[in-house]
Parts: structure tokens; sequence; C-alpha cells
């Protein structure tokens, strides 16, 4: 295996650019065909932050709106469009942890805010992945770099609402690449902290690793949990002061946008389950079967738990290394979308299994061939084009889904996503537990081998 890299940092950056480019284009020109009215995700975060500065309760939707409107905040035209704002932006599901992160922009007006946001988030997708590719170091810097321009080139669902999971999942990527190379280690604490405040259920997962696999790693993640506390603790100071049920009015938004065919609900009836942007989980699986939430939820979890706890063993056993942490993190960065409600957009996670796929990829064994096309078929179909086009396939054939073979073809072209997620992450936990009892033979054998050693020397 050579040594040498024939793509330049310079070059693969230009190439991370010039993808995230076509996002950015086809983004905008959405938003252009719609009139207007991006970044919902975005308006939520920022407009509950306002209602917060101006005292009012952000976990309040009749406060948000009244805030929202004295700042002149648009208004979709489009009668569907209007129902799905009306679910997305005013009921307000965001942490406080969330809100203090976006304090800063929040105390601007929207225009400068919204286009530092606009900046800020393919911005740090790009770092994200050039800092993958970095640390798949020399192993198939082509074909890294090839997925991960084919990720940042479909990326338009979560430019277009500017949702948080992307800033979040990049600031943990940037962290996880200054704790596995040892560099600039308090800026990885910095950047996993605003990564856990603003999404926690999106890296949070990937902070455990480091809290189980002990030692140097160990330490960082206590040192953002933390900083994590203190975060945590001004924000309650702050949006307590008005809200002071803001704990009882969260769950309460939380349930509300996950009735039977509301926005949240990851059944097949949900208003914002039919497009790209669904809902990832299991549940949105199981529930084309038993849609139920007294069925899917205890499945998903069961399946989904059961797949995480074997990770926990298999972390807490193993040895300190490079190898092992990368593919901990491959599996875990999947499985970690798998029990509990996700999206589509929040799969650019899978940024992080590029390292992993490198290290296979180096492997002299069928391994390499697995590794590549299960990578590379999962980063398809979390895409967003390959989603559309699967999703408008799907509905264009009318599919009954009250008999069987309906469903499960609704399942296999509407839900690509969540299986392409269960495969990615059950191989590399797979072959992450190959690697640990393979590196746990070596060392046994090597320590079997030093006391014959040391006797040969002493009778020499």
């Amino acid at each position: 295996m050579t040594t040498f890299n024939p793509i330049s940092r310079r070059n693969a950056l230009i190439c991370l650019i010039l993808s995230a480019s076509l996002s950015i284009a086809w983004a905008l020109a959405i938003d252009t065909s719609r009139h207007g009215g991006a970044l919902g995700d975005f308006r939520a975060i920022y407009y509950g932050a306002r209602t917060a500065i101006n005292h009012h309760d952000p976990y309040k939707p009749d406060q948000f709106l009244q805030v929202y409107r004295q700042e002149g905040g648009n208004f979709p035209t489009e009668p569907d469009r209007l129902r799905s704002f009306s679910r997305a932006v005013p009921v307000c599901v965001n942490l406080p942890t969330t809100l203090l992160v976006v304090l800063p922009l929040a105390l601007l007006s929207w225009v400068p805010a919204h286009f530092i946001w606009m900046a800020l988030l393919p911005a740090s997708l790009i770092i994200a992945a050039w800092l993958m590719w970095d640390l798949a170091e020399t192993r198939a810097p082509g074909f890294i770099l090839f997925l991960s321009c084919l990720l940042l080139a479909n990326c338009e669902n979560l430019l277009l609402l500017g949702n948080g999971s992307g800033m979040a999942m990049s600031l943990g990527a940037i962290a996880v690449w200054c704790f596995l190379k040892q560099r600039h280690e308090i800026l990885g604490i910095v950047c996993f902290t605003l990564g856990l405040a603003l999404k926690p259920q999106e890296i949070g997962l990937i902070w455990l690793f480091f809290l189980l696999a002990g030692g140097t790693y160990r330490k960082r993640a206590w040192q953002v949990a933390g900083a994590a506390t203190v975060v945590a603790t001004l924000s309650l100071l702050w949006v307590s002061q008005a809200s002071p049920h803001w704990i009882e009015e969260w769950r309460a938004n939380i349930a509300a946008t996950s009735m039977r065919g509301d926005l949240n609900d990851p059944g097949p009836t949900s208003i914002g389950n039919q497009a790209v942007g669904m809902i990832v989980s299991l549940q949105s699986v199981i529930s084309y079967f038993w849609d139920d939430p007294h069925i899917y939820n205890p499945v998903a979890l069961l399946i989904g738990g059961a797949l995480i706890l074997i990770w926990c063993i298999v972390t807490v056993r193993s040895r300190p290394s490079r190898e092992g942490a990368l593919l901990a993190i491959a599996s875990m960065a999947a499985l970690s979308l798998l029990p509990i409600y996700h999206r589509q957009y929040d799969t650019k996670i899978l940024l992080l299994t590029l390292p992993a796929c490198a290290l296979l990829w180096a492997q002299k064994s069928p391994l390499r061939k697995l590794a590549t096309a299960i990578t590379t078929v999962g980063i398809i179909f979390v895409s967003d084009i390959p989603v559309a086009s699967m999703v408008m396939l799907r509905k264009s054939l009318n599919l009954p889904l009250d008999q069987f073979h309906g469903q499960l073809f609704s399942v296999l072209l509407g839900r690509t996503p969540t299986l392409a997620l269960l495969l990615v992450g059950s191989f590399y936990l797979w072959a992450y537990a190959k690697y640990e009892v393979m590196d746990r033979a070596k060392a046994s054998a090597s320590a079997e081998t030093e006391p014959e050693l040391d006797m040969a020397a002493l009778s020499a």
C-alpha cells in the first residue's frame, strides 16, 4: 500500500466547496419557486430566542406568534405550507440550550442573522467533510473524497430549512478530529459543547464513546460534560425568567406535534413524513405494519437499544486505539439515529463513517469490498436526490397500505434512509466487534510470548 496521496488538501477543499455549492444553488432555486419563506427551522430557533429576549414565553405558541408578528415575520401563503409552518415554527420544541446558542444571532435583526446562519451552515459542513477526509489519511483519498462530495451535494433540504442538526453534526465532527488527532483539543471541547447544546440527540452518543473509551478520551469527555453543564445552567437561568414552567410546556408541545397525522408523527399518515426530510427512526418503518405508538415505540427501542447495548459492551472491553475509535464512531453515527426521533437531514452524520471506510479499504481482505459497497449504498440512500426519486416512485404506484405487499414495498421505496442506517450501523458494529476480538487475541499472544523471551534471556 502506497503512502503517497495524489490529492492535495487544497484540491480536496475545492471539490468539497463545489459540491456544497450545488446544494446551496438548488436550495435557493426551491426557495425562489416557493416565493421565499425558507429557513423554517432556523426561524423557530431564532424567534424562540427573540421571544425570550422580549420577556415572553417561547414555549407558548400565542406568545411566540405575538413576537413573530411584531417583528415582521413572514407567513406562507399556500395552505399546505401554512399548515406545516403553524406546527413547525411557533410550537417550540427546542431546548433552552439551543436558544442560548443562537442568542448572539438573535440579538441581531432577522436579515443579518439569517444571512450569517446561511453562511455558517454550509461552511461548517464543508469543514467537517474536509477534516473527515483528512482523518482518513492516505487510505483511498479519491474514493473518500467522492463520497464526501456526494453527501455535500445532497444537502438541499438541510440548507433550505436551516436546521441546527447540520451545525451540531459539523461541530461534533470537528471535535472528533481534534480528539483523535490530539490537536487543538480546547477547540474540540468548545465545538463538542456547542454541538451538544444545539442538538444533544444528534451527537450525544458520539460523546458517550469518549466517556467509555477511557484514558485521554474519557478526560476530554468529562471536560465537555463540565462545559455543557455550564451552558445548560446559563440557559435554564435565562429561559426560566420568561418561562418558569417551560418543562411542562415543552413536553406538551412535543406531544401535540407527535399526535396521529401531525408533523412529528412517525406513522404513514403524518403531514411531515411523506417527502424528503422524513423521519428516519425505526418507528417510521414499524408504523407501516403497526401504526400504534404502543407497539412501534417499544419495538424500535428494543431493536435500537439492543444494538447500542452491544456497542457499549464492546467499547468498555476494548483497548484504546485509533482504528478501534474510527470503527466505534462509525457504527454509532448510524445507530444513534434509529431508536428515537430523527429526520433525514440528520443522516449527514454519516460523514463520520468515512474514515472507518478508508481504514477497511486498506485491508487486503473481502472486508474491503464489503465496506466500500455498504458505505456507498448507505450514503446514496440517505441523500436528498435519491430519496426524493424513491418517494415519487412510491407515490406513483398508489400502493395499498392495508395489505402486506403494499406495506412492504412502501417501506422499501419510501423508507430507504432508515434501512440504509440499519445496514451501515450493523455492519460497522460487526466490524468493530471483530476488530476488538482480534486485537485482544493479539494482546494475549504477545503477553504469553514475553515470559518465554525473558526466560531465554536469563538462561543466556
